[in-house]
């Protein structure tokens, strides 16, 4: 599997509009589901890669900048967007709130398990491409 923008199904009517992501239109059962929020504005977070987890993040709130290692450009996710991103693992991600109160939401396949963090760069480049 691969990095992938996933869209909203979109309910509108005259009493709003509802964002919808069901089971089959995410590519795993969410077993955690966690929002960050109160990052000040142009903070990072993120900065670790995951060994078997899959996480699913979108924004509700403001805007943030997603930057996976590997890909040039960060892909920005604001709460106007009906986007989310999906990350699987061994894909190393750094977060940038670019908006003050930007939030966002994460739902990840695995229970949170400090073992499946990469937090070492150059950990996480030797694991990524193991000598031969």
């Amino acid at each position: 599997m691969s990095l992938e923008l996933i869209t909203a199904f979109q309910v509108r009517n005259d009493q709003g509009t509802i964002q919808i992501y069901e089971k089959d239109r995410l590519p795993f059962p969410p077993k955690r589901i966690f929002w960050i929020t109160d990052v000040p504005k142009l903070s990072k977070r993120g900065g670790h890669a995951h060994i078997e987890c899959y996480q699913f993040i979108f924004c509700v709130n403001g805007a943030v900048d997603i930057k996976v290692d590997g890909i040039d450009e960060a892909i920005r996710l604001n709460q106007d967007s009906w986007h989310g991103l999906f990350v699987p693992p061994m894909n190393w991600i750094d977060l940038r709130f670019i908006r003050p109160k930007s939030k966002i939401v994460v739902l990840a396949s695995h229970e949170y398990a400090e073992g499946d963090y990469i937090r070492d760069y150059g950990k996480f480049k030797l694991l990524q491409n193991p000598i031969q």
